[in-house]
């Protein structure tokens, strides 16, 4: 299970987890936690409550961009955010769960794909 694309899964935190508890549960779907994903544009304090819960969902999180700068042109909600924020309660959700974190990188042509972009991502 992908949750993903129709609006943002962390602005909506207690919901998805009760839907997950329901799809990971042994009387409802029975799906290993290990095997369903959230993705998310980085919502750090979502992030951070995610890391408390202790179920070891996949995180993924939609990066885009190596810098803030670019960011911000290309996922506009990062003016209110930050990487730097969001590499923050990313660090926090390996620390609480040992998962690592996908982070999902759309290469645009001539905007986010030069060999600049690959160093700052280093």
């Amino acid at each position: 299970i992908v949750m993903m694309g129709m609006g943002e899964p962390l602005a909506n935190l207690d919901s998805v987890l009760s839907a997950l508890q329901v799809a990971s549960d042994s009387q409802g779907l029975g799906i290993s936690p290990r095997r369903i994903t959230i993705s998310t544009v980085g919502i750090p304090a979502a992030i951070k409550r995610l890391a408390e819960h202790h179920t070891p969902y996949q995180l993924a999180i939609s990066l885009h961009a190596p810098s803030d700068q670019l960011r911000d042109r290309l996922v506009p909600v990062n003016r209110k955010i930050g990487i730097a924020a969001i590499m923050a309660a990313a660090d926090e959700y390996f620390q609480a769960t040992s998962r690592r974190i996908t982070f999902e990188y759309v290469l645009l042509a001539g905007l986010n794909d030069g060999p600049k972009h690959a160093e700052q991502l280093g």
